[in-house]
């Protein structure tokens, strides 16, 4: 309820480029999981795995939002994440807030369920930042990589 008012109570007081809150995933009205968001990341492990961003979690300076020209269109479906990334390759200020303040409804038809189009996408997004990997990024990656693959198996 208090979404907007907490993150301009914050922008007022510090000069963040980037905000991400918590959130707090339901399905059926019941709640299923809680995000809890560490305070900082190492870019290595974002590459990786998205840490809990989401468009509907985070705010974002609209001045920054266009210094960075706005979300990636050849990845889509990274594109918070990207954000995120992005932010953190240039140096700028972000700030995870410790508090759960969006509710994100789980769906049977959610994009995280259609483990083909994660497939492609993991793909896109590895040929796209491939050369800013370090070794073991790449190893974590196919990892990665084939746990989904094994999911779109046996689904």
């Amino acid at each position: 309820k208090k979404y907007l008012e907490t993150l301009k109570k914050l922008l007022k007081k510090k000069n963040y480029d980037l905000i991400v809150t918590e959130f707090t995933e339901f399905y059926n009205s019941r709640i299923i999981k809680k995000n809890n968001l560490p305070l900082k990341f190492n870019i290595n492990d974002v590459y990786v795995y998205n840490p809990g961003i989401l468009p509907s979690n985070t705010a974002i300076k609209k001045a920054t939002f266009i210094k960075l020209k706005g979300y990636n269109t050849i990845l889509p479906n990274s594109s918070d994440k990207i954000i995120l990334i992005d932010i953190i390759k240039k140096n700028l200020s972000y700030f995870f807030l410790k508090k759960n303040l969006v509710l994100r409804r789980i769906h049977k038809n959610q994009w995280s369920n259609n483990y083909y189009n994660m497939l492609k996408n993991n793909i896109k997004f590895y040929n796209y930042y491939k050369s800013y990997f370090i070794f073991i990024v790449k190893i974590r990656f196919l990892i990665k990589f084939l746990t989904i693959y094994k999911k779109f198996l046996t689904k």
